[in-house]
């Protein structure tokens, strides 16, 4: 049986690069990395607000190596910070949420 989701994927580097609709595996597989590079975390919870999506849970998938504006605060939803392997799980910049490391 399979579980239905309504998933948003926002690809990010310094800016958003891509947001895509997901709505099944087909989805996924037929889709191409954008960006790489430095990595600013600012954007996405900006965009999340700027169209008021309202996630039970944002999973951030990075290698930790990145900046947080100060001006975001904790969002009203869970946040899974998913930190690659060797990544960085430096908490003054990933300061809410819940981290989990991955070896990805």
């Amino acid at each position: 049986r399979m579980l239905k989701l309504d998933i948003t994927w926002i690809q990010a580097d310094t800016t958003i690069q891509s947001v895509k609709k997901i709505r099944g595996p087909d989805d996924v597989k037929h889709s191409s990395h954008k960006g790489r590079g430095g990595t600013d975390f600012t954007p996405v919870f900006e965009y999340v607000e700027k169209n008021r999506l309202r996630p039970d849970v944002l999973v951030y998938l990075t290698d930790g190596e990145g900046h947080l504006d100060e001006k975001i605060k904790r969002p009203p939803f869970d946040v899974l910070w998913i930190i690659t392997s060797g990544g960085s799980t430096d908490r003054e910049i990933m300061r809410f949420g819940h981290i989990v490391e991955a070896d990805l």
